[in-house]
């Protein structure tokens, strides 16, 4: 009877408290500053020197780029499979001129792995 008695008084304790859970997606759940989300590209400020993709422990960065009249790098296609990435940051803090950032950006979907080999110069001009 005592263990009734117990788990009826923690129950009720909750029952009283105002809830916590968000109704997504009708509601926005409030995300913290820190969170690591979608990758993005800054190409104006990106120098192509390939330190991101050589931090990332797992290889989901592929960049590719050519040379202008003048020898500078130019960048043509940054390439980040989401569906190996680890969310880590590891590239974000590689970065020189702080062109790779993480955003607020949470939601993911795809029906194919292939989708989620994302050009992220490509959704730049979309976005």
């Amino acid at each position: 009877m005592k263990g009734i008695a117990k788990g009826m008084r923690v129950t009720l304790k909750y029952v009283f408290k105002p809830a916590i859970t968000v109704q997504y997606p009708d509601e926005r759940p409030t995300i913290e500053e820190r969170f690591r989300g979608h990758h993005r590209i800054v190409s104006e400020k990106c120098i192509a020197c390939n330190l991101c993709a050589k931090a990332c422990p797992v290889n989901a960065i592929k960049i590719s780029f050519t040379k202008d009249d003048k020898g500078k790098k130019v960048l043509t296609k940054y390439e980040l499979d989401i569906g190996v990435c680890i969310w880590c940051g590891l590239c974000v803090d590689a970065c020189p001129k702080d062109a790779l950032i993480m955003t607020q950006e949470f939601e993911l979907y795809a029906r194919e792995r292939d989708e989620l080999k994302r050009n992220l110069l490509a959704e730049e001009v979309h976005a």
